[in-house]
């Protein structure tokens, strides 16, 4: 039995090959921002707001990049992803906060040079009543990707386009502006939703219908149009009960 047992540990092929501690936060996966072509794992600091992000490589185990969050009343601190944005040899690291203040959102984001983990630039402070969410993409094909973000409400926005022009600070500028009102609405990518931080939102439609039941880790969530067979809803009206309060949240596509 021992022999048996002794085979089946040998032949075990997985187990813990390291660990680190982590208070008040949590781990994610994040881009590859040190030129290994191997994904960082990003540790998020902080409760309800965000203190910081640090960049940990699997390589050498060891943090290597650590970006406080600048605005210290500001509820997230993320990063949206890391690409080449200036035609040089190094990568770029969008991040992005915000903050919520009823009925409307504050946000800025940030573009850093990996190489030098400094800031290449920083957006001025945009309001919102919708959920703003800045996005990564080469939209011109000049092979240097630009920051794309849209903020207003659901029936009049703007959408900005902001791409490298320079060098220095001010290398970054708004490339291009445009108002949306009569425009089809994009989707959204999530819907903000208070919740009570250890209490169950439950999700209805306009008959009544429980939709998904989501459970917050802090005094807000977002929900993504899923329902809790994993399938997208229907645009529309909808309303949550988070244990505390109800209301009406729109979801549009």
């Amino acid at each position: 039995m021992m022999i048996l047992m002794a085979l089946l540990i040998l032949f075990n092929g997985y187990g813990v090959e390291w660990q680190f501690p982590v208070r008040n936060g949590w781990v994610s996966s994040g881009p590859d921002v040190n030129g290994d072509s191997l994904s960082e794992l990003v540790v998020r600091y902080g409760n309800a707001h965000r203190d910081s992000l640090v960049f940990i490589s699997g390589v050498t185990r060891q943090r290597f990049w650590t970006i406080s969050n600048p605005y210290s009343d500001w509820n997230n601190w993320e990063v949206i992803g890391a690409v080449n944005m200036d035609g040089d040899a190094a990568k770029e690291l969008l991040v992005y906060g915000f903050s919520y203040s009823y009925p409307s959102y504050s946000l800025r984001f940030r573009i850093y040079d990996c190489a030098t983990q400094t800031v290449e630039f920083e957006s001025p402070e945009f309001t919102s009543y919708e959920f703003p969410y800045p996005l990564l993409s080469d939209i011109d094909g000049d092979r240097r990707a630009e920051v794309v973000i849209s903020y207003g409400d659901t029936m009049n926005s703007t959408c900005l386009v902001y791409g490298w022009t320079g060098a220095g600070i001010s290398g970054y500028e708004l490339r291009g502006k445009m108002g949306t009102t009569a425009l089809p609405v994009p989707a959204l990518r999530r819907v903000f939703i208070p919740a009570a931080k250890g209490y169950p939102v439950i999700i209805r439609d306009a008959a009544g219908r429980v939709i998904r039941t989501l459970t917050a880790e802090q005094e807000f969530l977002f929900w993504d149009g899923i329902d809790s067979e994993g399938q997208p809803v229907v645009p529309g009206i909808y309303f949550y009960d988070n244990g505390v309060a109800r209301g009406k949240i729109e979801l549009i596509r």
